[in-house]
């Protein structure tokens, strides 16, 4: 039996999703977790019968003195748990938020209390809208800086600014400006 290093590295183990991954891109953000570790290919099974573990509901039924006791702010202890049981009620459907425009979603979003405009934007790209940009984004904002040789690092407004040069496809712009940072590191 051949003992020896196969030529390229793989390994195989069970990722468990902290409870806080849930929704229709959730393997989305599973595979980003995991290559912040190095990782280049996921693989992620899954199937229907995820949606039925009640992962939102568990959330929504932790205490918030659980959460503090793990470093969470209380604030966001709260904003999470909250953010939890209206999914989990129905009052937030993310599993739909694709089937309407950007904007609704964008309003169902931030009408939760504790999600502002960069956390919706970042869900509406992550969740396949196209053309939908989380400006405020500090890794953002550093590339549009490097990109445009500005001497200063633009705030949001000037990054919404910048950013609408690639309407409708913001998000995919975003997502290569955030690319160029990171090779250029």
């Amino acid at each position: 039996m051949d003992t020896s290093s196969p030529a390229t590295s793989e390994s195989v183990f069970t990722y468990g999703a902290p409870q806080l991954k849930f929704g229709s891109r959730a393997s989305d953000e599973i595979g980003y977790d995991l290559s912040r570790f190095g990782v280049h290919r996921v693989l992620v099974v899954t199937d229907a019968g995820v949606a039925a573990t009640g992962t939102p509901q568990r959330v929504a039924d932790i205490d918030i003195s659980t959460l503090t006791a793990r470093r969470y702010s209380r604030s966001k202890a709260r904003y999470l748990v909250e953010a939890a049981q209206a999914v989990a009620s129905g009052t937030l459907d993310i599993e739909n938020l694709g089937e309407g425009s950007a904007i609704a979603a964008e309003k169902a979003l931030t009408a939760q209390h504790g999600i502002g405009t960069w956390t919706a934007r970042y869900v509406l790209m992550r969740g396949g809208f196209a053309d939908a940009a989380p400006v405020g984004d500090a890794a953002l904002a550093a590339a549009l800086q490097r990109l445009h040789q500005l001497p200063e690092r633009p705030d949001a407004d000037q990054s919404a600014r910048l950013m609408s040069i690639y309407a409708p496809h913001r998000s995919l712009a975003t997502m290569h400006l955030w690319t160029y940072l990171k090779e250029a590191a």
